[in-house]
Protein backbone atom coordinates (compact mmCIF):
# COMPACT_ATOMS: atom_id res chain seq x y z
CA UNK A 1 0.00 0.00 0.00
CA UNK A 2 2.84 2.60 0.56
CA UNK A 3 4.21 1.64 -2.36
CA UNK A 4 1.12 2.58 -4.15
CA UNK A 5 0.93 5.49 -2.67
CA UNK A 6 4.23 6.93 -3.54
CA UNK A 7 3.42 5.60 -7.03
CA UNK A 8 0.57 8.00 -6.83
CA UNK A 9 2.36 10.71 -5.42
CA UNK A 10 5.24 10.80 -7.97
CA UNK A 11 2.96 10.29 -10.99
CA UNK A 12 0.77 13.13 -10.08
CA UNK A 13 4.27 15.13 -9.72
CA UNK A 14 4.86 13.98 -13.60
CA UNK A 15 1.76 14.90 -14.88
CA UNK A 16 2.23 18.38 -13.51
CA UNK A 17 -0.39 17.79 -11.03
CA UNK A 18 1.24 19.71 -9.01
CA UNK A 19 1.11 23.95 -9.77
CA UNK A 20 3.31 26.40 -8.30
CA UNK A 21 0.59 28.98 -8.49
CA UNK A 22 -2.51 28.65 -7.14
CA UNK A 23 -5.94 31.22 -6.81
CA UNK A 24 -7.29 31.72 -4.12
CA UNK A 25 -10.36 30.62 -3.79
CA UNK A 26 -13.80 32.90 -3.03
CA UNK A 27 -15.56 31.47 0.67
CA UNK A 28 -19.14 32.48 1.30
CA UNK A 29 -18.72 32.08 4.77
CA UNK A 30 -18.97 34.78 7.19
CA UNK A 31 -15.48 35.89 9.09
CA UNK A 32 -16.98 34.56 12.32
CA UNK A 33 -18.16 31.24 11.41
CA UNK A 34 -14.57 30.90 9.97
CA UNK A 35 -12.87 32.10 12.34
CA UNK A 36 -14.50 28.99 14.62
CA UNK A 37 -13.84 26.56 11.97
CA UNK A 38 -10.02 26.91 11.18
CA UNK A 39 -7.13 25.45 12.12
CA UNK A 40 -4.80 27.69 15.23
CA UNK A 41 -1.90 27.60 13.11
CA UNK A 42 -4.03 29.01 9.79
CA UNK A 43 -1.44 32.07 9.58
CA UNK A 44 1.84 29.20 8.77
CA UNK A 45 0.19 29.08 5.52
CA UNK A 46 0.40 32.24 4.67
CA UNK A 47 4.02 32.16 5.44
CA UNK A 48 4.84 29.28 4.19
CA UNK A 49 3.65 30.24 0.54
CA UNK A 50 6.95 32.50 0.57
CA UNK A 51 9.19 29.71 0.32
CA UNK A 52 7.32 28.26 -3.12
CA UNK A 53 9.71 27.60 -5.63
CA UNK A 54 12.81 26.55 -3.12
CA UNK A 55 14.64 24.10 -4.28
CA UNK A 56 14.63 20.69 -2.78
CA UNK A 57 17.36 19.15 -0.60
CA UNK A 58 16.56 15.62 1.11
CA UNK A 59 17.66 16.63 4.31
CA UNK A 60 17.02 20.11 4.04
CA UNK A 61 16.06 22.05 7.01
CA UNK A 62 16.69 25.60 5.58
CA UNK A 63 15.13 28.30 2.88
CA UNK A 64 18.96 26.86 1.37
CA UNK A 65 16.85 23.30 0.47
CA UNK A 66 14.25 21.56 1.95
CA UNK A 67 13.08 18.13 2.35
CA UNK A 68 9.07 17.44 3.28
CA UNK A 69 9.46 17.42 6.87
CA UNK A 70 12.52 19.88 7.06
CA UNK A 71 9.98 22.07 5.16
CA UNK A 72 7.24 21.56 7.63
CA UNK A 73 9.42 21.74 11.04
CA UNK A 74 10.73 25.78 9.42
CA UNK A 75 7.74 26.68 8.74
CA UNK A 76 6.00 26.47 12.00
CA UNK A 77 8.87 26.86 13.83
CA UNK A 78 9.47 30.50 12.18
CA UNK A 79 6.15 31.69 10.93
CA UNK A 80 4.08 30.40 14.37
CA UNK A 81 7.29 29.54 17.07
CA UNK A 82 6.30 25.81 17.49
CA UNK A 83 8.79 23.53 17.26
CA UNK A 84 8.12 20.06 16.06
CA UNK A 85 10.09 16.69 15.95
CA UNK A 86 12.06 16.33 12.70
CA UNK A 87 10.59 13.60 10.80
CA UNK A 88 7.23 13.00 9.10
CA UNK A 89 6.82 9.68 11.53
CA UNK A 90 7.46 11.53 14.14
CA UNK A 91 5.53 14.64 13.40
CA UNK A 92 2.39 12.20 12.44
CA UNK A 93 2.38 11.09 16.51
CA UNK A 94 1.82 14.79 17.45
CA UNK A 95 -0.90 15.94 16.27
CA UNK A 96 -5.08 14.77 16.60
CA UNK A 97 -6.06 12.69 13.93
CA UNK A 98 -8.96 14.65 11.57
CA UNK A 99 -10.69 13.62 8.00
CA UNK A 100 -8.47 14.80 5.59
CA UNK A 101 -11.76 16.67 4.12
CA UNK A 102 -12.03 18.48 7.43
CA UNK A 103 -8.51 20.20 7.24
CA UNK A 104 -8.12 23.60 7.41
CA UNK A 105 -5.33 25.83 6.76
CA UNK A 106 -2.40 25.11 8.80
CA UNK A 107 -3.51 21.71 9.56
CA UNK A 108 -0.88 18.83 8.51
CA UNK A 109 -1.63 16.27 6.15
CA UNK A 110 0.53 13.06 5.95
CA UNK A 111 1.12 10.22 3.48
CA UNK A 112 1.77 6.58 5.26
CA UNK A 113 0.40 5.45 8.63
CA UNK A 114 0.45 6.91 11.90
CA UNK A 115 3.88 6.81 13.33
CA UNK A 116 5.00 5.20 9.84
CA UNK A 117 4.32 8.75 8.15
CA UNK A 118 7.03 9.21 4.69
CA UNK A 119 5.89 12.42 3.74
CA UNK A 120 3.97 15.05 5.30
CA UNK A 121 2.29 18.49 3.76
CA UNK A 122 0.79 21.99 5.01
CA UNK A 123 -3.13 22.24 4.38
CA UNK A 124 -3.81 25.67 3.02
CA UNK A 125 -7.37 24.85 3.11
CA UNK A 126 -10.02 24.41 -0.06
CA UNK A 127 -8.44 21.42 -0.99
CA UNK A 128 -4.72 22.93 -1.39
CA UNK A 129 -1.49 22.00 0.20
CA UNK A 130 2.07 23.47 -0.10
CA UNK A 131 5.08 20.54 0.46
CA UNK A 132 8.48 19.96 -0.82
CA UNK A 133 7.80 17.83 -3.40
CA UNK A 134 11.12 16.26 -4.66
CA UNK A 135 14.51 17.37 -6.48
CA UNK A 136 12.71 18.45 -9.65
CA UNK A 137 10.15 20.32 -8.29
CA UNK A 138 11.06 21.77 -4.84
CA UNK A 139 8.67 23.77 -3.05
CA UNK A 140 4.92 23.71 -4.27
CA UNK A 141 1.34 24.38 -3.84
CA UNK A 142 -0.63 21.23 -4.88
CA UNK A 143 -4.17 20.19 -4.85
CA UNK A 144 -5.42 17.57 -2.54
CA UNK A 145 -3.89 14.49 -3.67
CA UNK A 146 -4.21 11.21 -1.45
CA UNK A 147 -3.33 11.98 1.64
CA UNK A 148 -3.30 9.40 4.39
CA UNK A 149 -4.66 11.42 7.05
CA UNK A 150 -4.65 14.64 8.48
CA UNK A 151 -3.70 16.40 11.74
CA UNK A 152 -4.40 19.08 14.11
CA UNK A 153 -1.82 20.60 15.94
CA UNK A 154 -2.48 21.89 19.99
Amino acid sequence: MKKLRTLFLTIAVILGVSVTTMATTHTTTHASQFNNTQSKYAGVANYARRFVGTRYVWGGTTPRGFDCSGFVQYVFRNGAGKNLPRTAAQMSLVVRPINVRDAKAGDLLFWGGRGRAYHVAISLGNGNFINAVNPRVGVNVNHMGAPTFAGRLN
